[in-house]
């Protein structure tokens, strides 16, 4: 730790560091074992972060370290801060910092503009993308004591903030574990996951402008525990305000999901499959917009879903009465496919009994029950 304060050779966060963070980056693909790098506690300012396999950054004590990305240079609007330097990389580690984009975040009383906004949509936080297929891929390297290739990254004690893009993006292979993430007030998604076979405990992501998590092809067979999304969809960017988006994602586990005042729908699940949700969603009437119709759970052509859901409706403040029309709304897909297969037991707890109500054909292959009554499910006409 000693050692890589001293090489600053600056005042902290009077300067660009990014030179010292090349320096430790390179170090890492010296070391014919790998380097995880220990930051002493500051704030840096850098443009960007990689690293490799068997090697990372890590901070003795959460939110002791702040890592800034410096704005102004057009790089900084088109290139993620943190990401993998190797798209093979395996065994790395990223724990117990704190980002901060610098795009200053406000809830927006007009839809955002990306055009207007040059960060909007760029400034990504972090980008772990692995490009692993197998033991049959030309790039196969057996670099474990087993002498297998997996990725097994292992990212944790972050918190994410003020970016203009995404939150936290993963893609490709997986076998990652990821923990205890807060990110919150980023223009995009608060996550965004294309890859499969990870576990995922205690995230909390909050004032996204788009959706607060979207799970897209190829999320597949993962797990995820004790998370909360809020106020996703504060910047009015209409047709993407959900709080949770299945887009053809399959065999993934949610349990003890907790979705407070989303702009849009709770949870969309679109053409997504097999996958298996316990969850809350909840309006408090915080929020002053929001994307109509709405409803607690959207589905759009999914199939053979199990969905445990608690909805309710409790008002702590003066604004508006939250526009939420439908407990489920069911409208087909791109294909002209509804849902089908999908097993449906809701709880309603405050709602109007105007707002119970379920929009679409729901084919009769569904099976749904309100508040402990299994409801005849009428076929599609």
């Amino acid at each position: 730790m000693a050692s890589f304060a001293a090489a600053l050779g600056v005042k902290l966060g009077s300067a660009n560091d990014q030179r010292v963070f090349d320096a430790a980056e390179a170090a890492m693909k010296a070391s014919p074992h790998g380097l995880y790098v220990k930051i002493a506690p500051g704030r840096y300012r850098l443009q960007r972060l990689r690293f490799g396999a068997n090697s990372g950054y890590y901070a003795d004590a959460p939110q002791t370290v702040i890592l800034q990305q410096v704005r102004g240079s057009a790089d900084a609007r088109e290139e993620t801060f943190v990401a993998l330097d190797d798209p093979y990389a395996t065994n790395w580690l990223f724990w117990g910092l704190t980002l901060d984009g610098g795009w200053r975040y406000g809830r927006s009383p007009y839809e955002a503009d990306p055009e207007k906004d040059p960060w909007l949509d760029r400034q990504h936080a972090i980008s772990f993308a692995n490009a692993f297929s197998g033991r049959g891929d030309e790039c196969f390297r057996a670099n474990s004591p087993i002498g297998a290739q997996t990725p097994r990254g292992r990212y944790g004690e972050l918190l994410i903030a003020n970016f203009g893009g995404d939150g936290l993006r993963a893609s490709g292979a997986g076998s990652q574990t990821a923990s205890a993430i807060q990110i919150f007030r980023v223009g995009g998604r608060g996550m965004a996951w294309t890859t499969y076979d990870n576990n995922a405990v205690m995230i909390d992501i909050g004032e996204t402008g788009r959706e607060g998590f979207y799970c897209g092809p190829n999320c597949s067979s993962n797990r995820f525990e004790a998370m909360k999304i809020w106020y996703s969809g504060t910047r009015r960017r209409k047709g993407s305000t959900a709080g949770l988006v299945l887009d053809r994602a399959s065999s993934n586990r949610f349990s003890s999901l907790q979705l407070q005042d989303t702009t849009g729908d709770g949870v969309m699940i679109d053409r997504g499959q097999d996958n298996s949700l316990m969850l809350g969603v909840q309006w408090q009437g915080q929020i002053d917009w929001m994307d109509a119709p709405v409803a607690a759970l959207a589905l759009k052509g999914a199939k053979n879903n199990r969905v445990l859901l608690n909805a309710s409706m409790m008002f702590y403040s003066s604004k508006a009465y939250p526009a939420v029309r439908f407990l489920v709304r069911d409208f087909a897909s791109d294909d002209g496919t509804f849902a089908n297969g999908n097993i449906l037991d809701i709880q309603s707890d405050g709602w109007p009994e105007s707002a119970k109500a379920f929009e679409g054909p729901m084919e009769s292959s569904n099976r749904l029950s309100l508040d402990g009554v299994m409801l005849n499910v009428p076929a599609k006409p």
